[in-house]
């Protein structure tokens, strides 16, 4: 029997090459074949196995004691003012939201793996009470391009969330575009 692990290794490169072409077959969007090259660089440099297996190690990564207390979590205004103000996600919901609390409060959980491999280390309290600190997710959030620039980051209020769930899909070619998206992410992780 194949490992999940073993899977990931044998398919990833065809894969990668099938769904990427399927993507700029089918989509004529600006800027994605820069994406879809990039995603395939760090593949060649093996970024996605060692992310792949840290995601294996799950809360392996962090030292006894790590996690934010719940009142340190609380100092997170982004974190907060999303609990606050965006929806979650019910499995029998009518109206769902495009992002939704936990969606939106995930980009911690796929950004503290990466910080682990940087470090090369296990995460104590100390890191990821630093990386909450550099307010990072906020830099992504709202910085995204300008991401490495020395900015001032712009501080969260309930505005923006109330748009953030707002958010619609322009049409349903968008919304099969990120499915497909989706599908070709999870390929490449």
């Amino acid at each position: 029997m194949v490992s999940q692990r073993d899977m990931f290794k044998l398919n990833d490169q065809q894969m990668l090459k099938e769904y990427s072409g399927l993507l700029l077959d089918k989509f004529d969007v600006e800027g994605l074949e820069d994406v879809v090259n990039s995603l395939k660089s760090l593949e060649s440099e093996g970024f996605h196995e060692r992310l792949f297996e840290d995601y294996l190690l799950g809360l392996k990564i962090f030292e006894g004691g790590a996690e934010l207390s719940v009142d340190e979590k609380r100092d997170n205004d982004l974190l907060v003012l999303g609990y606050q103000n965006l929806s979650y996600k019910r499995l029998f919901s009518i109206k769902r939201n495009l992002i939704s609390f936990t969606e939106f409060s995930e980009i911690s959980d796929l950004l503290l793996p990466l910080y682990y491999m940087y470090l090369g280390r296990k995460l104590t309290h100390g890191d990821v009470k630093a990386f909450y600190d550099a307010r990072i997710d906020e830099r992504l959030v709202f910085l995204l391009e300008d991401f490495d620039e020395p900015l001032n980051v712009p501080k969260p209020t309930p505005e923006f969330f109330k748009k953030l769930k707002k958010l619609q899909w322009q049409d349903k070619k968008t919304k099969k575009f990120h499915e497909n998206l989706k599908e070709f992410v999870g390929v490449c992780n």
